[in-house]
């Protein structure tokens, strides 16, 4: 069948079938990256409609169909910009190899010509209609590049092929920088908020328009849902969490906590807020310095409860919710769960070097890396991965980090592997036994975090400045992008190492992804929007 239409996408939402659709569609989604991209994302978009309207206020989507059929349209538009290829609503469907093997051939005949014009003419086309064919169209290309023993063909193919497998730079801003390695944007269809040195910034996903700036911090964190950006208010006696309009930045609320520093820190520097959100329902939860995990309204800020605090080097870290339990570090201390109801403590298990990163969650199963267990000494220094029992506490299986370095500085389930940023490599792991599958060099040596998309690939900053994309399943490095190599670099504000390291663009922040989008931010300001290439991997 050909690629479904806006339309159909309207038809399958009102009648509720989108979760089980018909077995043509289904076959259709299991072959189109296209469309299985769009139809994950547009199940969404009843989560879109709330954002129009003020919080708390519930309107039947099907009260609505004229309005919401045309705002369908339109995030459905946006949708395939996000995740699928390059065609836009309105455009044909994709055609088959099969009915395009003749035009292709005839083009590739082209590319002997003693015309020069023609030839380039004749490239572009090809580039264009296998990028429309898709994979099939791609393999079959590359079948013809390795039987062609024209020269001129194929040097020709091979450029094109290459061509196919770069990613493409959407846009790029300059934006304040980061002191250290930035933290992922959190980013939707409509919007991507990065952390730099001194505030919040929110541009256009599609464009990177700015939107709205906040004061912020280069730790402080920020979250998206459809009705609001959680963003947290870093410094001073006035820190705390506020919620803002997502296209505005205008304050919802705003939700102090300086009253769990106890006692009150004499000096204002003190107060700081750097932990992630979670939200279950209408709940959001967030670690904090003085040690207490805070569950909020997320509707009007309301405090529900919090945890006793204690001293600053007691810092609660991000939250990751389980069934109805929430896990968080207690930094360098120990993992604690928490009733997700009441706050009550569940259990908490001595855990020494744990970073202040988010548990991960996978079954019953708590994932959490540690780090300079050698408590400084650099001839001891190491780390590890731990498995717990989600229900008790018990640790499963350790695996230690210490021919990577000093330890784990990020984590992430992908698919059925465990991914483990190292200091030295980025690792895949057996989430049943902790054993090592692969992996890859790529330095780090600062807190940071990872990110996947729905084909299994993994993200990673590195601090040699470029991007990593793998393969999480077999550790296959399937891009390493460099920044620097841009054109926009090299009016881009630099960062200065020392006699080693010739100023650039410094190291690559974390990552966020959005369908085959990919955003990051490197450590002298320069935020960068890619396209991950349809045929990543295939040359492989």
């Amino acid at each position: 069948m050909t690629c479904i239409a806006p339309d159909k996408f309207i038809e399958l939402l009102e009648a509720g079938r989108l979760d089980h659709p018909d077995p043509d569609v289904a076959q259709h989604l299991a072959e189109c990256g296209d469309c299985r991209d769009a139809w994950a994302a547009i199940g969404a978009a009843d989560e879109v409609l709330p954002s129009l309207r003020p919080l708390r206020r519930k309107v039947q989507f099907r009260a609505l169909p004229a309005i919401a059929a045309a705002l369908l349209l339109t995030v459905l538009g946006s949708f395939l910009w996000v995740g699928g290829g390059d065609r836009r609503p309105g455009q044909a469907s994709a055609p088959t190899l099969q009915d395009s093997q003749k035009e292709l051939q005839a083009l590739i005949e082209q590319l002997k010509s003693d015309d020069a014009t023609a030839r380039e003419r004749a490239e572009k086309s090809i580039t264009d209609l296998i990028t429309r064919i898709g994979k099939d169209g791609f393999r079959w290309l590359r079948e013809q590049r390795q039987r062609a023993t024209h020269p001129e063909v194929k040097a020709r193919l091979a450029s094109v092929l290459q061509r196919l497998l770069e990613p493409k730079v959407l846009w790029t801003q300059t934006l304040e920088g980061s002191s250290f390695a930035a933290l992922a944007p959190s980013v939707d269809e409509r919007l991507c908020v990065f952390s730099s040195q001194k505030s919040f910034t929110a541009v256009e996903t599609a464009t990177g328009k700015t939107l709205w700036r906040a004061p912020g911090d280069y730790r402080a964190r920020s979250f998206i849902t459809p009705e609001a950006v959680f963003v947290s208010v870093p410094k001073g006696p006035g820190v705390g969490i506020q919620a803002l309009r997502p296209l505005s930045g205008e304050k919802l609320w705003f939700h102090g906590i300086a009253d769990l520093w106890n006692p009150a820190p004499k000096e204002p520097f003190s107060y700081y807020h750097d932990a992630d959100f979670a939200l279950s329902g209408r709940w959001l939860y967030a670690g904090s310095r003085p040690g207490s995990l805070i569950c909020l309204d997320a509707a009007t800020g309301e405090r529900r409860w919090a945890t006793p605090g204690g001293a600053r080097e007691t810092a609660l870290a991000c939250p990751t919710i389980l069934g109805g339990s929430v896990f968080a570090a207690r930094w360098n201390q120990a993992l604690m769960t928490f009733d997700a109801e009441t706050g009550k403590l569940r259990w908490e298990v001595k855990t020494p070097g744990i970073g202040f990163l988010a548990p991960v969650a996978m079954g019953d199963r708590i994932f959490v890396v540690t780090h300079d267990l050698g408590m400084g000494k650099p001839d001891e220094q190491h780390g590890e991965c731990l498995a717990y029992s989600a229900a008790r506490g018990d640790v499963l299986w350790k695996t230690d980090l210490a021919a990577f370095g000093k330890g784990g500085m990020a984590l992430l389930r992908v698919g059925s592997t465990l991914v483990v940023q190292a200091n030295t490599h980025l690792l895949g792991l057996s989430p049943e036994s902790g054993a090592l599958l692969w992996s890859i060099p790529n330095k780090r040596m600062g807190y940071s975090t990872l990110a996947r998309d729905e084909r299994g690939r993994v993200y990673a900053g590195g601090d040699d400045g470029a991007l990593l994309v793998a393969d999480a399943s077999s550790g296959k490095r399937l891009l390493r992008f460099d920044p620097n190599t841009l054109p926009q670099a090299e009016g881009a504000p630099k960062v200065r190492y020392g006699e080693d390291r010739l100023p650039d663009l410094g190291n690559c922040g974390s990552p966020g992804v959005l369908g085959r989008n990919v955003f990051f931010m490197t450590e002298s300001g320069l935020a960068v929007a890619l396209r991950i290439p349809e045929f990543l991997g295939e040359d492989q």
